[in-house]
């Protein structure tokens, strides 16, 4: 069943059943958004605790009770100068983590993006951070299991290099408001947007308040196979639900046609060219300045903010 222009819901005479059934029908890529956002948010208590009994245990090998003290923030155990300690060894890694989170990501959506819009296909891309993010979460197992054998530096390789050559968030949001800008008919259009941002806010605040009390409940391996699980659903959900949109001109044809050497495309360094040129196009009035403005803004904002909490513990 292939993605459909979404009808109003307001049409007077539908009975409830069928409005319900409309509205379900409607549904599409917001599932996916509950399924890979909750549990990356979920597990960021079980990896910063992580890396911070690494760098304790491992890397300084200080005394259990020092290090168990650090864990349970149980200030009377420990001393200053080696809280000191533990923080900077974990905040070097967090800097190096920052770099390979952010910058190959970012080279990264200047190839996806053209090509995305080049073979009409989305559902590639909201699989790629799904995988990197299960990837990650079964290295997270082992670096648990095999706590003493594998190293802070390589835990952190592991919470980062998948996620990055995935895309990570970026890739995933990238291709859901694509393919929702595609899908849906201009009256539905912004409540959908509006609707995959407020799912956003909520499983990262929802995450965020849970994780730290589901690591202490139920421990960190249970924290790893609840995201496993919840990611395995959204692979599942995004090959059975989640249709490409056909396009008048192509339509069933058109989307056969471009897999072949689609793979070959992906990294055709000429899509860097494409998508820089989408920003320095001619714009009717003053478009091409508020978009310079908006992505200055957006830079001046959020910059100092993520990188405030990169350096957090």
């Amino acid at each position: 069943m292939h993605i459909a222009k979404e009808e109003a819901t307001s049409i007077p005479g539908k009975s409830f059943s069928q409005k319900a059934r409309t509205c379900l029908a409607n549904i599409t890529v917001e599932p996916l958004i509950v399924l890979y956002l909750f549990p990356s948010v979920l597990l960021a208590m079980s990896a910063a605790n992580l890396h911070l009994e690494k760098a304790c245990r491992v890397k300084l090998q200080l005394n259990e009770t020092v290090c168990d003290a650090l864990t349970a923030r149980n200030a009377s155990a420990y001393t200053s100068e080696q809280e000191n300690l533990v923080q900077k060894v974990v905040t070097a890694m967090n800097a190096w983590k920052s770099i390979i989170q952010s910058v190959i990501p970012a080279c990264l959506l200047l190839l996806f993006g053209a090509w995305s819009d080049k073979h009409n296909r989305r559902k590639p891309l909201m699989a790629l951070p799904i995988i990197g993010e299960f990837i990650t979460v079964t290295g997270f197992i082992f670096c648990t299991y095999f706590f003493y054998e594998l190293s802070m530096e390589f835990t952190g390789l592991v919470e980062t290099v998948p996620n990055a050559f995935t895309g990570s968030w970026f890739t995933m949001f990238m291709a859901v408001m694509s393919l929702i800008g595609c899908t849906s008919s201009l009256e539905s259009r912004t409540v959908k947007i509006g609707a995959v941002n407020i799912l956003m806010n909520t499983c990262i605040m929802l995450g965020l308040g849970l994780s730290g009390a589901l690591y202490h409940v139920i421990g960190s391996y249970a924290i790893y196979c609840f995201a496993l699980s919840m990611y395995t659903i959204g692979l599942i959900y995004l090959k059975i639900r989640i249709k490409e949109a056909k396009t008048e001109a192509s339509g069933d044809e058109g989307l056969k046609s471009d897999r072949s050497g689609t793979f070959k495309d992906f990294f055709n360094v000429l899509h860097i060219k494409d998508t820089i040129m989408v920003a320095f196009r001619q714009r009717k009035r003053n478009d091409r300045k508020r978009l310079f403005v908006i992505l200055t803004l957006t830079i001046l904002v959020l910059g100092p903010m993520y990188g405030k909490c990169s350096c957090k513990l």
